[in-house]
């Protein structure tokens, strides 16, 4: 599946043949991503991420989860996903990274701007949660550009290194999107 942006920004599910630019990606912004994303700590080599190619697709076949990549310019440059696909209450939550080197180009803003557009329209779910760190302004950005409302902090809520942290819970709703189209 692809989601097209504009000519030279789209969403692809992942597929085995990203595994290497993406492990690259993630290898080299390593210090950039480790900072807020739990998940790099267990990346040891490029096995990790043909495992995590590989349980994208089963979870994308199952309608658990929806893994992309971000390629701007004919380049992977970052990663956005539904997760938490909960079909009864029609709700998910989106989560995203993107390499330092593109930041301040709005190139995430306007991936998870078409990922809220898939799950409203395509999917038709009721609600979208998005959870940054408490820390994360570049993070917070994303959801507050897009009309999320902040609900609240929720205390410990991730373990990062040494430490937990505490993540901000932003959610978009239906009718909160619709009215602002």
């Amino acid at each position: 599946m692809k989601l097209q942006i504009h000519d030279t920004l789209y969403l692809e599910l992942v597929h085995p043949r990203h595994v290497n630019e993406l492990y690259q990606l993630a290898q080299v912004n390593y210090d950039h991503i480790a900072e807020w994303m739990p998940w790099i700590q267990n990346m040891h080599g490029p096995e990790f991420m043909k495992a995590f190619v590989k349980r994208a697709q089963l979870s994308a076949a199952e309608g658990r989860e929806m893994a992309f990549v971000v390629v701007f310019e004919e380049r992977l440059v970052g990663r956005v996903g539904i997760y938490k696909i909960d079909q009864q209450n029609k709700s998910a939550e989106i989560g995203y990274w993107l390499g330092k080197d593109f930041e301040r180009q709005g190139i995430m803003v306007q991936s998870v701007n078409v990922l809220l557009k898939h799950c409203f329209d395509h999917l038709h779910f009721q609600r979208i949660e998005i959870r940054c760190g408490e820390y994360n302004t570049r993070s917070q950005r994303i959801p507050e550009k897009l009309n999320f409302r902040k609900e609240g902090l929720l205390k410990n809520a991730e373990f990062i290194g040494p430490h937990f942290h505490n993540l901000y819970l932003y959610a978009l709703c239906r009718e909160d999107y619709e009215r602002e189209m």
